[in-house]
């Protein structure tokens, strides 16, 4: 499933929980330097306070970072982090990390 919210101040875990299986206790927040510094702490504790432990992987910034070795640090971190079909993906920012995201989800595991 693929969902865009986009605003203020937003309870990301309120946001995700009704999207994410019942089941979901873990997923994979990715971001990229410039968006992870401003908002992946306060994303993760949004999740956390819903129960859901978000294992965040920050990659570089711009589109020459859309490549297979961005890809290869998530594939690492998902299986290191225990990520599996149950969890899910989180991309936190833009175009690049929305499109590597969305690849790594689809391909992980046969989908995740």
């Amino acid at each position: 499933m693929h969902k865009t919210v986009l605003g203020e101040k937003l309870d990301i875990g309120k946001i995700v929980l009704p999207l994410a299986r019942n089941h979901v206790k873990r997923c994979l927040l990715v971001t990229n330097t410039k968006v992870g510094k401003l908002y992946a702490k306060s994303v993760s504790a949004s999740l956390k306070k819903r129960g859901i432990d978000a294992r965040t992987v920050i990659l570089p910034d711009g589109e020459r970072y859309k490549n297979l070795k961005s890809l290869e640090k998530l594939y690492s971190a998902a299986v290191k982090n225990g990520i599996t079909r149950k969890c899910f993906a989180l991309a936190l920012g833009g175009g690049v990390t929305g499109d590597i995201t969305g690849f790594f989800a689809a391909t992980f595991m046969r989908g995740i």
